[in-house]
């Protein structure tokens, strides 16, 4: 018996002495240690600030997916009245602000027992994302009324584009990867391991303000999209009994500089397009917030999101519209669809339009500012320059400026010179300086002599580090030629 144990002892022994059993023991024992000392100081296993990764929506809220059916109108804001549900990103979910403080919650206050509203805005989503949210929520929830503010996210200049991202996680491929990993982050190791590769899976969401020297010159959403989601959100609503109030969105640029033409503004243009061909009543926060007479200190909190006093006057503007309107009392919103067929549109942020801008004063020159990926070989920055100003001078007089206009580095633009003449463009760089903007000493652009006497120049494009105007190949019959 003494022998028998002693030869299964000598067997064991030499089992774990083998090398295909030994090393696989020390790799994995070494992993155990390394998992639990990254467990003791591992941020994303414990409060992770990133919105959570979503196989449907690319991402979700921390507070949850509000697809999902704990996002009810049984939860709403209101005890009683008509149902009401709004979609966009962080100027209506409420950044910076608790739940209970967003214009979605508040509108309920401002109209209490007659209206109950539901907040389906996340932070950073497009209408693309909105609509899938729609689709799940309308049919299930029944709200009377779908407001729609998506408009920042959507207009955004970035690296991705949400339909190709979207597309890529309706993939069965896709949702396989994605559970597998979202087993695996389980372990501190996998989670270090994607962060060191890169492929964590957080990403930054914007706004369409400036393009960074990195940026890809692509929308999230381009605007031919934009308008086919507006459509869609309509033709969800119609199918479910709902009506749609489109609500265009403003930030701090509405109440100061004028004239400037921001890459979001076109997207505004779709929305009250869009208005009308549907049939749906726009509520203009931009002309509301300006008529109030409050300051962008007190409207908002930053560039774009509404600050606490910014959120109680939407929410009164929204519930006093709704009460003008005869829906609060149960009558239908107005519009009359006009029938007409969605245009093309183009996007000159993207693609020179030599129909954008169209509607100007006749003795107008028009185009676009935008500076090339290579604007740092070139020395214009958008860390030292961060604005330019632009003005038009008479070709006779150079001391006699006709009209100007202040630009941030990428942005539509609109002179209008009247009577009309023969002018020359200048521009001059702006950087900040402490608290002041100074300006440096103006250039003349090359090829920027224009005769405006035969009618506006059109479509121009200003290659900033070459200071360069670039006309539109071949200049359409009638329009200005440069000299």
């Amino acid at each position: 018996m003494a022998s028998s144990s002693t030869a299964g002892s000598g067997k064991l022994s030499r089992f774990y002495r083998s090398s295909w059993v030994r090393w696989p023991l020390f790799a994995l024992l070494g992993l155990l240690v390394i998992e639990a000392i990254l467990r003791t100081g591992d941020p994303s296993g414990g409060d992770d600030a990133r919105m959570p990764a979503s196989p449907h929506l690319i991402w979700v809220p921390q507070d949850g997916d509000p697809r999902e059916a704990s996002f009810t109108l049984d939860q709403a804001a209101g005890s009683a009245g008509r149902s009401a549900v709004f979609v966009g990103d962080s100027s209506v979910y409420g950044h910076g602000l608790n739940s209970n403080q967003s214009f979605p919650t508040l509108v309920a206050a401002a109209a209490p027992g007659r209206i109950r509203t539901l907040n389906l805005a996340a932070p950073g989503y497009s209408s693309s994302q909105s609509i899938r949210v729609l689709e799940a929520v309308v049919p299930r929830e029944k709200p009377e009324l779908i407001v729609v503010a998506n408009l920042w996210s959507d207009n955004n200049l970035d690296s991705f584009v949400d339909e190709e991202l979207l597309a890529r996680r309706d993939t069965i491929t896709f949702r396989i990867l994605f559970y597998t990993n979202q087993a695996l982050s389980q372990f501190a190791t996998w989670r270090l391991l994607l962060n060191a590769l890169g492929q964590l899976g957080s990403r930054t969401v914007g706004w369409g303000k400036h393009i960074e020297p990195d940026a890809r010159d692509r929308r999230r959403v381009a605007i031919n999209d934009y308008a086919a989601n507006l459509e869609r959100i309509s033709e969800l609503a119609r199918k479910n009994n709902a009506e749609v109030l489109f609500l265009m969105l403003a930030n701090e640029e509405d109440l100061r500089e004028k004239g400037a033409i921001w890459p979001w503004h076109l997207y505004r243009r779709v929305m009250e397009e869009s208005a009308i061909r549907l049939g749906h009543p726009i509520l203009r926060l931009p002309d509301e917030l300006v008529a109030t007479g409050l300051s962008k200190e007190a409207l908002f909190m930053d560039e774009m999101h509404p600050s606490i006093e910014g959120h109680q006057v939407i929410a009164r503007i929204i519930a006093r519209r709704l009460e003008e309107w005869g829906w609060l009392s149960g009558g239908a919103l107005p519009g009359e669809a006009s029938g007409a067929s969605r245009p093309t549109y183009v996007d000159p942020l993207v693609t020179v339009s030599t129909r954008y801008l169209e509607g100007y004063s006749e003795y107008s020159v028009t185009g676009i500012l935008k500076t090339p990926e290579d604007r740092r070989k070139a020395g214009a920055t958008v860390a030292d320059h961060r604005r330019i100003l632009l003005e038009a001078v008479a070709s006779s007089d150079s001391a006699t400026v006709l009209d100007s206009v202040t630009l941030p580095y990428a942005a539509a633009f609109v002179l209008t010179i009247d009577p009309p003449q023969e002018v020359a463009l200048r521009l001059r760089h702006g950087y900040k300086d402490g608290d002041r903007l100074v300006w440096n000493d103006p250039f003349w652009l090359v090829n920027g002599q224009l005769d405006l006497t035969n009618g506006p120049a059109w479509s121009l494009m200003i290659d900033v580090p070459r200071g360069v105007v670039v006309h539109p190949t071949p200049l359409p019959d009638g329009w200005s030629q440069f000299r």
